[in-house]
């Protein structure tokens, strides 16, 4: 396996290489998704030095048979309205400071108490050019890579950037905190560390690699390095690709962590009516065949991240699967997909997920189906995934339907599982 992956590294490098050489980066529309995460922007001026942004924002959610079994089924729907404001203010020239707080309430059918949370979700300060190239952000802020592969979250931390050319390099230091201002509860006390650095040679391309270290001085006693690349651009015109690969190691009390897992795909722009494309990628984790020796080979990522970026259509979706949602440990996922791009405001992507364990195993890492598999099987099954979004400067709204098939790995049983959302957000 390990051939396997120096292999698909040293094919991509090339054709990276290729790719940059001969200049292949043409002009491209401005097609960037929508991400929901993402906080308002402040585009109201209340002085000159201080501007203010909000949004409004509805989710529903549908939840049926995430407990997989015929016996102990479940239906859930929740509302979730929300309301979330941002304030900027100019401290001078070199520095701004930036307030964002959300509050928002879960509403349960056939649920009395409702809960409602009021988060703080980012509060820095960001200096700007402290020398030629060296740029910094202080307290609590969004931390994130492009494809939410590594982490996606709102950290307590400070993170140093360096640019110069091509080339940028960012370090870190973060915590996760409690959010809810509300509920005063503990998180646990895990330190992470990250070096992260990035060659872009045009618009299209990115080659980075990292290394980000978890540190957890709590009851769990244990701490892991990821060691990291990513790749991703355009090979030729129109085809574009990406890389995932890390290697992790450390320890969990008596145990040695190694694991090595990959995310590879490519998605191709036809130039056709409603700007159809393909989508073909394909994801790894490394299991543990012998859970009784001293060295756990499962690999994990980081807790930190979100598995969400956009194919060609104008949001962000769950690659891995709208209604599994699976964490990349002891997993092989073989995706394909097929999207539609009708205007430069509205997509609609059609996903079908495979999933097979790597190692015979009867827990599944982390997944939104609550029932772990029975340890015969390596089939954990499949899944079909409609994702249909909409964005215009004020309005945004997706729909998202996950219906997953359960495998071999579950007992006869098991029923399928279904996963509705839909989210409309307008912005001020």
């Amino acid at each position: 396996m390990l051939l396997i992956v120096i292999a698909i590294v040293l094919i991509c490098t090339a054709t990276l290489l290729l790719s940059v050489n001969t200049g292949f980066c043409g002009s491209k529309e401005n097609d960037a998704a929508f991400d929901f995460s993402s906080p308002p922007k402040t585009r109201i001026q209340l002085t000159p030095d201080l501007s203010f942004g909000g949004r409004v924002e509805l989710e529903y959610q549908l939840e049926k048979n995430f407990h997989p079994d015929a016996e102990d089924c479940n239906h859930t729907a929740v509302w979730k309205p929300s309301a979330s404001m941002a304030f900027s203010y100019a401290c001078t020239e070199k520095s701004t400071a930036f307030l964002n707080i959300e509050l928002s309430q879960s509403i349960e059918e056939n649920k009395e108490d409702n809960e409602t949370v009021l988060e703080l979700q980012q509060a820095f300060l960001s200096f700007t050019q402290i020398i030629d190239g060296l740029d910094m952000i202080i307290g609590r802020q969004r931390f994130r890579d492009k494809r939410e592969w590594l982490y996606d979250e709102e950290l307590d931390g400070v993170n140093l950037s360096y640019g110069f050319s091509d080339f940028a390099l960012d370090f870190s230091v973060n915590r996760k905190p409690n959010k809810d201002i509300l509920n005063h509860k503990k998180n646990k006390k895990v330190t992470n560390y990250l070096l992260y650095g990035r060659y872009t040679p045009d618009s299209d391309t990115i080659i980075g690699a990292y290394s980000f270290v978890q540190d957890d001085r709590g009851s769990a006693n244990k701490s892991s390095i990821f060691y990291g690349l990513h790749l991703s651009g355009e090979m030729i015109d129109s085809l574009e690709y990406w890389l995932e690969l890390a290697h992790v190691r450390g320890r969990s009390k008596s145990k040695k962590i190694r694991g090595i897992g990959f995310d590879l795909g490519s998605t191709y722009k036809l130039d056709l009516p409603l700007k159809p494309s393909i989508t073909l990628g394909c994801a790894f984790g490394s299991g543990d065949d012998d859970p009784l020796d001293n060295e756990n080979n499962n690999f994990r990522q980081t807790g930190l991240q979100d598995n969400s970026a956009k194919f060609n259509g104008v949001t962000h979706l769950k690659y891995y699967g709208e209604m599994f949602d699976p964490e990349l440990s002891n997993l092989v996922i073989l995706t394909a997909g097929f999207g539609l791009k009708p205007t430069r405001k509205t997509s609609i992507d059609l996903v079908c997920h495979h999933y097979n364990q790597h190692k015979l195993s009867d827990k599944i890492r982390d997944s939104k189906i609550d029932r772990d598999p029975n340890g015969l099987s390596k089939e954990i099954g499949k899944e079909i995934d409609f994702v249909a979004g909409y964005k215009s400067k004020w309005l945004k709204s997706t729909v998202s339907i996950g219906y997953f098939m359960p495998g071999k790995a579950f007992s006869d049983n098991t029923d399928n599982a279904l996963f509705a959302e839909i989210k409309i957000r307008y912005d001020f």
